[in-house]
């Protein structure tokens, strides 16, 4: 889905953390779930450090299965990987993102979201299309087949990456992007570990 919900009222960064605090509320609003994390910011080793240990420690303190923990947490280190590798080049976004982690009823709910140049937004699309409703063997194909030629784009492109979460949630990942302004789209990516 591409949104365009650009207003000259919002900077780069509060447009971002706008989107951050509206799912927030939209976790809160719903019985039976809890936000694990929620962090907004700029993605550094050290933040994706602490993301990733606070995640562990609330897991470990709730009793979480060891199945989910480990999926969740490879999902997360995944997408803060990303984002610092892929993150824009604009100097008022560099590696801007929020990553949001809920236990639900029926599992965990992962959404991350960054800035890209808008320029890609139509073909990786059209890439990120191409994943679904794929089973985990055919995943496991085209990642194999991604590994071996390379298809990787240099810039935001679905790589190994976004494979690897779809992948590793093992449920229909979805992704919406909202266009900030002519230059940068932000990209939110959610994937469900289900409890089963």
């Amino acid at each position: 889905m591409i949104a365009n919900h650009h207003s000259s009222r919002f900077s780069i960064k509060d447009f971002c953390k706008l989107r951050c605090d509206q799912l927030c509320e939209e976790y809160k609003d719903v019985s039976d779930t809890e936000i694990v994390v929620s962090n907004f910011g700029i993605m550094t080793t050290d933040n994706m450090d602490s993301i990733l240990c606070l995640i562990e420690d609330t897991f470990e303190k709730n009793g979480e299965t060891k199945l989910i923990s480990k999926r969740t947490f490879s999902i997360v280190a995944e997408s803060c990987e990303n984002i610092r590798r892929h993150g824009t080049n604009d100097p008022t976004a560099r590696n801007l993102c929020y990553v949001i982690v809920a236990r639900t009823g029926n599992g965990v709910e992962v959404n991350v979201g960054n800035y890209i140049d808008s320029q890609i937004v139509e073909g990786f699309q059209s890439t990120l299309k191409k994943l679904e409703g794929l089973t985990p063997e055919h995943l496991k194909n085209i990642y194999l087949h991604t590994l071996k030629t390379t298809e990787i784009s240099e810039k935001g492109g679905a790589g190994l990456g976004i494979i690897t979460i779809a992948m590793r949630s093992r449920n229909q990942i979805q992704f919406d992007f909202t266009q900030a302004n002519d230059n940068l789209t932000l990209f939110n990516i959610k994937a469900t570990i289900s409890n089963k």
